[in-house]
Parts: structure tokens; C-alpha cells; sequence
């Protein structure tokens, strides 16, 4: 609508401004020759300034357009690329959270089989043929779930990995190293942190204590737990929200916000 109404009235002035041409010439030739008549060439010389000047109000009018293409262009680009900057910012919190639970995920699942295994082998020394099947069945079904998570595990890191690029012309430099950091540790936290043996090793010595599998098997997966707690994972995760949250207070001028992060 803005750009309909600029050329309505573009073309009025360039319309009235041709008109006040013509009169003036007119006028001037009239006072100069009297009462005579214009001469072909001094019809053909007022034309022609006329169309000159026509066209140099059509070209100047080209040039208005032009400017505001361009001043429009510049604003949809700003428009989505604040877009995309959201949607990055979005994503990256939502993959890191994912991540995280992933990772404690398949940590999990990787200690129960492992221990149903240890169990497994307990009960099949005691040939408790029932008990030796039920935790052979219970391996097998927490394998299939350690390969699904890691799957998944795979799949989101992969995602992110895409996001360094955007990261590195978006963002500082600070958030890009947090998150490719994050990705690291990741891929070191998913690692099993204890061997199979020293896992029935565990479990048998628990076991002697208790004369109770599962109370054996609680007892070295707290264990377990203990070790994969001591990941830097979390507080990496962490320094990259916070990180995130001192660039938009940054981008939106909210300095005191970034001084109380910083004091923290």
C-alpha cells in the first residue's frame, strides 16, 4: 500500500511539474514573439526540454523504488534472521537437556544389564536354573534398551553438531566452545565406567554380605552411580545456560542482569 501511494504521488508531482514546464516556457516564448506564431523549431526545442526533464523524474523515481526495495529487503532479512536466532537458541537448550538425561539414562540401563548378567552367571554356578533365566531375560531386555538410548544418544548429538556453525556466526565465541564441550563430555560420560568383571566382582562380594541378590545388585548399582556422578557434564551444561542467558541480556541492554550472573 506505501509503495501504491509513493507512486500515486510521484507520478502527480512529476505530471504537475511538467505542466508548470510547459506553461512557463510558453509564457516565455509569448512575452518574446508578441503576437506571432511559434516556429517549428521553437515547438520542437520546448518539447524536448520538457521530455528531458520527464525523464529525469522518471529516473529519480526509479531510484525511490529502488531504495525502498532495498530498505525492505534489509528488513525481512533482520526479521528472519532474529528468527533464526531464536529457533538455534531454542534448540540448543532443548538438545542439551536431552543430552543430559540421555546420558544418566544409558548410564542406567548399562549398570542393570550388566548387573543382570553378574546375576545371571551367580545363579547359573548355583545352577538356579529360574532364577539364572530371569536374569538372563532381564540382560537381554535392558541390552536392547542400552541400544536405543545410545541411538538416540547419537542421533541428538548429531543435531547439535550442526549447530556449531550457526553458533560460531551467531553467537560468541564463549557459547560455541561450551557447546561443542558439552558434546565432548558427552561422548565421554556414555562410556561404561566399570568392567565386566569388576562388576561381578562387586556383586559377589555384596552378595556374600547380604546372601541377597537384590540387595547385592541395589548396592553395587549405587555404587555405580556414585562414579558416573562425578561427571563434569552437569556443570558444563549449566555454565552454557548461564552463558545464554548473559548473551540475551546483553542483546535486550539488561546489563544489571549480566553484573548479578557474574557476581554469583
Amino acid at each position: 500500500m506505501a509503495s501504491e501511494q509513493l507512486a500515486q504521488f510521484m507520478s502527480f508531482v512529476s505530471g504537475g511539474a511538467i505542466l508548470l514546464l510547459a506553461q512557463y516556457y510558453l509564457t516565455s516564448y509569448s512575452r518574446e514573439k508578441g503576437r506571432n506564431l511559434a516556429t517549428k523549431e521553437d515547438i520542437e526545442a520546448i518539447t524536448e526540454k520538457i521530455e528531458s526533464v520527464k525523464g529525469e523524474h522518471a529516473k529519480q523515481f526509479e531510484n525511490y523504488k529502488l531504495t525502498i526495495w532495498q530498505e525492505q529487503q534489509a528488513h525481512l532479512w533482520a526479521r528472519e534472521e532474529s528468527k533464526l536466532k531464536i529457533e538455534t537458541f531454542k534448540k540448543s537448550v532443548t538438545d542439551v537437556a536431552k543430552v543430559i538425561n540421555l546420558v544418566k539414562k544409558y548410564q542406567m540401563l548399562i549398570s542393570e544389564r550388566e548387573l543382570a548378567l553378574a546375576a545371571a552367571g551367580i545363579t547359573k554356578d548355583e545352577e538356579n536354573r529360574v532364577e539364572h533365566e530371569m536374569y538372563w531375560d532381564k540382560h537381554q531386555e535392558y541390552m536392547e534398551q542400552a541400544h536405543s538410548a545410545y541411538a538416540d544418544f547419537r542421533e541428538v548429538t548429531a543435531e547439535m553438531s550442526g549447530l556449531f556453525a550457526l553458533f560460531s556466526i551467531y553467537f560468541n565465541f564463549e557459547l560455541t566452545n561450551s557447546l561443542t564441550t558439552i558434546v565432548r563430555l558427552a561422548y565421554s560420560e556414555v562410556e561404561m565406567k566399570m568392567s565386566r568383571a569388576k562388576f561381578s566382582e562387586l556383586l559377589k562380594n555384596e552378595y556374600a554380605k547380604s546372601s541377597s541378590l537384590e540387595t547385592a545388585r541395589e548396592a553395587v548399582g549405587v555404587c555405580y552411580d556414585g562414579i558416573c556422578a562425578q561427571s563434569s557434564l552437569p556443570t558444563e551444561s549449566q555454565r552454557f545456560f548461564d552463558l545464554l542467558k548473559m548473551y540475551v541480556n546483553s542483546e535486550s541492554g539488561g546489563a544489571p542482569a549480566r553484573e548479578e550472573t557474574s557476581n554469583s
